[in-house]
Parts: structure tokens; sequence; C-alpha cells
């Protein structure tokens, strides 16, 4: 039987729904099937090999099939790789919370889970438990998932009706968050206004902010653009909260163990009173945590508010989590210090490409262990509103070109780099960088 990328896609289609699981939109490319990978490259069914800067949008934070880390996750699949709910506990539970309540400030105590969609989901459950309050304030272009009461939703318009999110496309990063079947309820018991204005936050809680249980963000707007806080809004939205008694809460689900062991809580010394954790957690493996204070978390303890779920303890994604915490913690943290090299490499390789081949307007932004890809003439973005006059039809064609020349770059114009990323690896990617730009139809005018 033939066994080419066109195979795959013609069986596909007769029992599939789409060519990828995910929230983006397919490349306009004829669908590639992965057969397998290794270090920091996948190979097709055809045998052609990609350059993975993609790494699972986040989770591979060692890339494929590394050995500390398999070695880890096969020890305990050989000894108990499934849970066992309502009789029994796991050491791999206790071993873990202690190794998080040691390095991120606000976990004074953990819960466990399978995605970040379900953590962000048992927070919103706590919070409105602990405030006795309705609703949750989101910020526009922030992801946290896929669920009814988080996906999309535009920032209403009308200054005198209430701020509640309106079903519109075209949100979070650019793709279509739009969704039919949601519950028509669904956005009217949460608020969502601007990003990294803190004089609009004020404005809001000054209206609202005794009815609001729970301010929700992204630390780092990194599901859009890579945008970093301004300087001084993450502490002046800390003191908001405290002054108009609502829950903060972190969605450190791509930041936390990318940014610092500790998350980037830790990076800008500002303490939420919650934080949901997912992809890198596990490195890989399906894993989720929610991490806070202990009076909040307590809600959980006493059973007053439930977070059920079999496989929220999952054993294999517990010992996949410890092995990913000690790993980054070797060495007082080689690993971040090799991201950091890898990543200034990449940036400077990519400027000089890129001005070499006529894109004197390439725009890089993102937080340790992601950048950004954009073509924009701007120091730096701090909102969805200042990259709108990129030029978003070459940055779709960059994507394109990568893919075709073996390098897979993640959705929303995203690279993520990996301190275990070889030489080679590194050095071939930059070449075939070099050959994207030369590609690369050049601006007009």
């Amino acid at each position: 039987m033939a066994n080419t990328n066109a195979d795959w896609a013609h069986r596909a289609a007769r029992v599939l729904t789409g060519p990828q699981s995910n929230l983006a939109p397919a490349l306009p490319i004829a669908p590639i099937f992965a057969q397998r990978a290794a270090g920091h490259r996948i190979f097709d069914v055809e045998g052609r090999d990609y350059i993975d800067l993609a790494l699972t949008m986040g989770p591979l934070i060692f890339g494929h099939g590394y050995q500390p880390w398999i070695a880890a996750v096969d020890a305990q699949l050989r000894t108990l790789p499934s849970p066992l709910p309502g009789q029994f506990y796991s050491p791999l539970e206790v071993e873990l919370g202690e190794r998080m309540s040691s390095a991120i400030p606000c976990a004074e105590l953990v819960k466990y889970g399978l995605s970040g969609s379900e953590v962000v989901q048992l927070v919103f459950r706590l919070a409105r438990a602990f405030t006795n309050r309705p609703y949750v304030l989101r910020f526009d272009g922030h992801y946290h998932g896929w669920m009814d009461s988080v996906l999309g939703g535009s920032i209403n318009p009308d200054p005198d009706a209430p701020p509640h999110p309106i079903d519109l496309p075209g949100t979070a990063g650019g793709f279509n968050t739009s969704t039919e079947g949601r519950s028509p309820v669904a956005l009217l018991d949460q608020y969502k206004i601007k990003w990294n204005d803190a004089d609009a936050l004020e404005a809001l809680l000054e209206r609202y902010g005794d009815q609001i249980a729970l301010v929700h963000m992204e630390p780092i707007m990194c599901n859009f653009g890579g945008c970093p806080p301004r300087p001084g809004y993450l502490e002046a939205v800390r003191k908001l909260c405290n002054r108009f008694g609502v829950l903060l809460c972190f969605d450190e689900v791509i930041t936390g163990f990318r940014v610092d062991l500790g998350g980037a809580q830790k990076l800008f010394g500002v303490t939420p009173d919650l934080a949901t954790y997912g992809k890198a957690i596990a490195a890989g493996l399906p894993f989720a945590a929610v991490a806070g204070r202990a009076d909040i978390m307590g809600l959980l303890s006493d059973r007053r508010v439930v977070g059920a779920g079999t496989f929220n303890c999952f054993p294999l994604g517990m010992a996949a989590a410890i092995a990913t915490f000690d790993l980054l913690a070797e060495d007082n943290g080689a690993w971040f210090v090799n991201v950091d090299r890898i990543q200034a490499r990449f940036r400077q390789g990519l400027r000089e490409m890129a001005a070499a081949h006529g894109h004197d307007d390439l725009f890089l932004q993102g937080p340790r262990g992601q950048i950004y890809v954009d073509f924009l003439r701007a120091d730096a973005a701090y909102s969805p509103a200042e990259l709108e006059g990129a030029d978003a039809a070459r940055r779709a064609t960059f994507r394109v070109i990568c893919m075709e020349e073996g390098l897979s770059i993640g959705a929303g114009s995203r690279i993520y780099i990996s301190g275990t990323m070889s030489e080679e690896d590194t050095a071939e990617a930059l070449v075939r960088f070099d050959r994207v730009f030369s590609r690369l139809p050049r601006p007009t005018g």
C-alpha cells in the first residue's frame, strides 16, 4: 500500500472532521502526516524532515524523545501508570506539590488536572465561591481554552452597556474564535476590556468591582504577539485587585516553567492569588495544575468546591512533571541559560537575513523561549492594536514558505526555543530561514 501524505489525506477525509485538531486553521498547503520525531526534527510519512520550532505550541520544552525525561516516564509506566481515584493517594502528588510550592510564589497549595482549559474553569469556580461574586474579568486577545465561557468574545463597543464580551469572529491572535452552539448565557457572567491599560481597569473596577470575583490574564500576552506587560502594569493590577477585594489569577499555561522555574510571577516579582499551569509542566504529556493561596484552595480541601476528574492525578503526567522540574533546575538552571543563548542567536540571525533580503521591517519580540515574528516598523508592541499595522499577508506567506523549506513554526507566527536544541539543528534552521527570506516577496511601496 502506498504511504504518501496524499494517501493519508485521502483516507483522513473519509473519517475525520478536519486535517488538524487545534484552534488555528490549516495552512493553505496539502496536509502533512508526521511519522516520527527525534530531538528537534519531525519526519513525515515520506521521510522528509522538518525542524520543529513549534514544539506542539509549547509543551515540548525538551524537544522530542529527550532521554532523561523518557527514562522517568518509562519507569512510571512500568510501575503504576494509571490513577486510582477515590481510594489511594500517590507519593508523586506530594513530591510534585513540594517542588511547585518551593519555586512558585503563589503556590501554597496545588491541585492537578489534565489540560489548561479545565484548570481555568476550576479557577473561575474557586474565585466565585471564595468571593461570593458572580463575574470574571478577561482581556482582549488572551486565550484561556476552547470552552464556552472563555473562547473569544470581543469588547463591547457600547460605553453605556455592561462590558460583557460579544460573540464576533477574529479574536484571540487573529483566529476565528466565534462558534455556533455556544450557550446563550456563557458570556454574560464575565466582562472583557483591553489589557495593559491600568486606567481602564481602574475605571471598570470603580464601577463594577463589588461584583467581580476574579481578574484573569496572561502575564505576558504569549498567545497574541508576545506582547509584554507595560512597565508597572502588573504591579498596578495587583494593587487594584487588593483595593477592590478581587482575586488575581495569572494564566501561566505558556509562561510557567518556560520563562522561569517560578513562572512569570517570579520573573516580574508580582504574586497573584492563583495561577494555572499546563503545556510545558509535563514536557509533552497531558497534565495541568492550579496553584494558589491556601485559604482559597482550601475550598477544595473541604469539598465546598468540586474539582473532580478520574485522571486529575495521572501518574505518568506527574512523573513527567517531576522530571521536567528537576531537569530545568539542574546545574543551577543551565537549561534557561541555553535558551537565552540559542534565542539570541536566532534573533540576530533572523534580523541579519531579513535585512539582507530586503525585509528590514522584520519585527521580533517575546519572552524567554518564544519569538513572535511579524513585519512592522516598531521597537515593541504592547497590545493587539499596536500590531494592526503589520503586514499580515507577508506574515502568512512567511509561515507557508517555512513549511516548504522544512521549518515548522507555531500558529500565530510563533517560534519556540528549547534549551536542548543541538548546534547542528540550530545552524541548519538558520540556513533554512535564509532560504525562506530569499523567497519571501519583498514589501511594496
